[in-house]
């Protein structure tokens, strides 16, 4: 009787990239670009939702199921009224990524404050103030987790200075 050779173990890649999924790789589940979506310079998207039971297969993940964020879960302090996007905020095109071109007033708020205030600290060397002031707005109207990042400074900034001419700071 001929001895059955063991065969190595490896981690299985459960929470890939659609792309991975897609084309049955292993997926180093790096947020928010893989390794390999890295190495081939394309997209990176992970599904909204991870798949429930053991039997339901990759081709699950449809484009519906890709996770952009939402208004729905953001992280706004409290609702308010959505101003619609100039040309510089409309939704980037990508395959997979359709973000958001709508902010609620208190977002448009912390986003000038970023763009007035909080970019001059980062005035380290000659142009990295621009950079923070101009390329990280434009890539923030792409990125929803960009945009999340300086509304979460802008945010914390304001915390800290306490600026009492704030609307969120005054009591009603």
């Amino acid at each position: 009787m001929p001895v059955q050779a063991r065969r190595r173990p490896h981690t299985k890649s459960r929470h890939g990239c659609v792309r991975c999924k897609q084309k049955h790789v292993k997926c180093d589940e790096v947020r928010p670009t893989c390794g390999t979506c890295v190495r081939y310079e394309v997209p990176c998207a992970y599904p909204l939702s991870q798949p429930r039971g053991p039997a339901q297969g990759v081709d699950d993940a449809s484009p519906e199921t890709i996770a952009p964020c939402s208004t729905s879960n953001s992280t706004s302090p409290a609702p308010g009224p959505r101003l619609t996007g100039t040309g510089s905020l409309s939704p980037a095109t990508t395959a997979n990524h359709q973000p958001r071109s709508t902010l609620t007033l208190w977002e448009f708020e912390l986003l000038h404050h970023w763009i007035i205030n909080v970019a001059d600290s980062f005035d380290i060397s000659p142009g990295v103030h621009r950079a923070f002031r101009d390329h990280a707005v434009t890539a923030a109207t792409r990125f929803d987790f960009f945009m999340h990042m300086i509304l979460i400074l802008s945010a914390l900034h304001l915390a800290l200075t306490n600026r009492p001419s704030s609307p969120r700071n005054t009591a009603s």
